[in-house]
C-alpha cells in the first residue's frame, strides 16, 4: 500500500514535470505540493525514485530484509 502511494505520488511528480499542468494528476488536491517535488528533483531523478521503489517491492516479494528495503529506499530519495 506504502509503494502503491509513492508511486502515484511520483508519478504525479514526473507528470507535472512533463506537461507543466494539473490535467493530468491523480492527487489534484497536493497539487501545489507536487509542483514543489516536481521543481526540486530532475525528470531522471524522478525515474531513478520511481524504479527504486519498483525494484524495492520486487525484493520484498523473495522476502528480502524488510527494514534493509527500507532504508534503500529512504536513502534513494535523498
Amino acid at each position: 500500500m506504502v509503494f502503491t502511494l509513492l508511486l502515484i505520488w511520483y508519478r504525479d511528480v514526473l507528470m507535472d514535470q512533463i506537461t507543466g499542468g494539473e490535467e493530468s494528476l491523480i492527487c489534484l488536491d497536493r497539487a501545489a505540493a507536487i509542483r514543489g517535488c516536481a521543481a526540486y528533483y530532475t525528470q531522471a531523478k524522478v525515474m531513478d525514485i520511481i524504479d527504486t521503489v519498483l525494484d524495492i517491492q520486487d525484493k520484498l516479494r523473495a522476502n528480502a530484509n524488510r527494514d534493509l528495503a527500507i532504508d534503500c529506499l529512504l536513502m534513494s530519495l535523498k
